[in-house]
């Protein structure tokens, strides 16, 4: 039996008569030093574990800010990477000629396709054509990432 339920049996049979009640004073003392010192314990052991977890709620509070610092990065790197995939042309002043894409840069993308392809391109309306399906379809790409 264990010094707890020993002060128990002790305590309830005190309540029996003055010859059981004489056993339990002649060891309330004692009694009381062990009840004394297993309070001091639980009261020290609970202060372990509030230190403990005192220790973990700022632990969990650090990673919950470093979490919301990542999550915050990753957005800001997706916006990022969102604008990067964007594709525009420059555009012709006021739609001069009936262009949307600048004329001159579409002479600059046939003299360089002649140039590295040794391929005739003679026909702007077909460059122009293809720059803006290209803009289309990086436009219309949006999270499905680089095909």
């Amino acid at each position: 039996m264990n010094k707890i339920d020993e002060i128990k049996l002790a305590l309830l049979a005190s309540k029996l008569g003055p010859m059981y009640k004489a056993d339990f004073d002649a060891n309330a003392h004692e009694y009381i030093a062990y009840l004394l010192e297993e309070n001091e314990r639980l009261r020290k052991q609970l202060d372990g574990t509030a230190d403990v977890i005192k220790v973990k709620e700022n632990a969990l509070t650090q990673l919950k800010d470093a979490n919301d610092e990542l999550a915050t990065f990753i957005s800001q790197q997706a916006m990022e990477l969102e604008e990067a995939r964007k594709i525009e042309f420059p555009r012709q002043m006021e739609g001069r000629g009936g262009w949307k894409i600048d004329y001159n840069f579409i002479e600059q993308i046939q003299q360089e396709v002649e140039h590295a392809f040794a391929h005739d391109v003679s026909s702007f309306e077909q460059i122009e054509a293809v720059l803006l399906a290209i803009e289309n379809l990086a436009a219309g790409q949006e999270g499905e990432g680089n095909q």
